[in-house]
């Protein structure tokens, strides 16, 4: 790991780049939520179905019993997240734009974690493009700060 002093004792893998694929691969075998309140809010002002047909078909969300309750889900259509096109991009992103996705899309691939020593991050290994991200990608240390 590589220490950044000047963003607080953030940690990555010396190298480490990424750079999205578009795989596809985040939004087909990850949970989908859950959903923070405000970007759920947002989400619901924004009018989905007048932007993505999928979402005016059937519902684009669910509710789901979490560890500490009950959480809303982004729903699943054909066994992947009903926001991903079929050019494996997000409709959330292409419409609203990447911060109006919810954080759990935000953060993937990276996990993140923070302890007496700082913060690292690192690339999921269960990301399905993160080999050629490495080849072609941004450096990781950029992203983090």
């Amino acid at each position: 790991m590589t220490d950044h002093p000047e963003t607080r004792r953030l940690r990555t893998v010396a190298g480490a780049r990424f750079t999205c694929q578009r795989t596809g691969f985040c939004c087909r075998f990850h949970q989908l939520g859950p959903v923070e309140p405000d970007r759920l809010q947002a989400l619901i002002d924004s009018d989905p179905p007048s932007w993505w047909p999928p979402a005016a078909a059937r519902p684009w969300t669910r509710v789901v019993m979490g560890p500490h309750g009950l959480v809303t889900e982004l729903a699943r259509v054909d066994g992947h997240c009903i926001f991903l096109g079929d050019d494996q991009r997000c409709a959330i992103y292409t419409h609203l734009g990447g911060d109006a996705r919810p954080g759990f899309c935000r953060l993937f691939p990276f996990h993140v974690v923070q302890d007496a020593d700082g913060v690292s991050v690192t690339i999921r290994e269960s990301c399905a493009g993160r080999q050629a991200a490495q080849q072609e990608g941004l450096p990781v240390a950029h992203q983090a700060a």
